[in-house]
């Protein structure tokens, strides 16, 4: 195994191994921190600026490997660790009508029924049983707009708030579906765009 560059390798998390468990931890740039940061001494009150960049270890786990299954408790979490999508099975027809009356959505179901692949029904199925469009929607409007653009995501936003999914292309719903799953990220020192558990650049 290579030794972690910190100044150039984008890691999605970190694992330690431990009778026989693998305990993954989600990493990402909060974990972070760069040589400006000010650091407390242990003792005393005095600070000293770091000479180094370091990353934080957080006191949870994330998911366990243990007698070749995969335990978890958030899919989002999970999925970051590993891709999942070829263990969801497809979004029906009935299922893809129920994801379009999401009222934080503005879907023309009928469309994406048309152009939609595996690809598509399996983001849609995941989307439908995870809070991530939820969260997406409590932010406030300008975050939305900002992220979307940040992502080079070709959706807009209606004047009640709504999300609209496009759906003129499959290529450009699956992106959008994709940035909604968090399949699509910056990485924490180049700030470059990515593919969700790979070191491809995002085009």
């Amino acid at each position: 195994m290579s030794e972690y560059d910190i100044e150039g390798d984008i890691p999605k998390s970190i694992f330690w191994y431990e009778n026989g468990r693998y305990f993954f931890q989600v990493f990402s740039k909060r974990n972070m921190l760069s040589r400006k940061t000010v650091l407390k001494v242990e003792y005393g009150n005095s600070f000293v600026r770091m000479r180094e960049n370091a990353f934080i270890i957080e006191d949870k786990v994330n998911a366990i490997y243990e007698n070749g299954r995969f335990y978890f408790q958030s899919y989002t979490s999970a999925n970051q660790i590993f891709s999942l999508i070829d263990f969801v099975t497809e979004a029906t027809n009935g299922e893809i009508d129920s994801f379009g009356r999401n009222e934080s959505l503005e879907v023309d179901t009928a469309q994406i029924k048309n152009i939609g692949n595996v690809k598509t029904r399996r983001l849609i199925k995941i989307l439908s049983i995870t809070g991530n469009i939820s969260t997406f929607t409590r932010k406030a409007l300008g975050t939305r707009k900002n992220l979307l653009k940040r992502y080079g995501i070709n959706a807009r936003i209606d004047e009640e708030g709504k999300l609209i999914l496009p759906t003129r292309t499959v290529a450009e719903l699956n992106r959008t579906l994709e940035f909604l799953n968090e399949d699509i990220f910056r990485g924490a020192i180049t700030n470059s765009l990515y593919r969700s558990n790979s070191k491809k650049k995002d085009k």
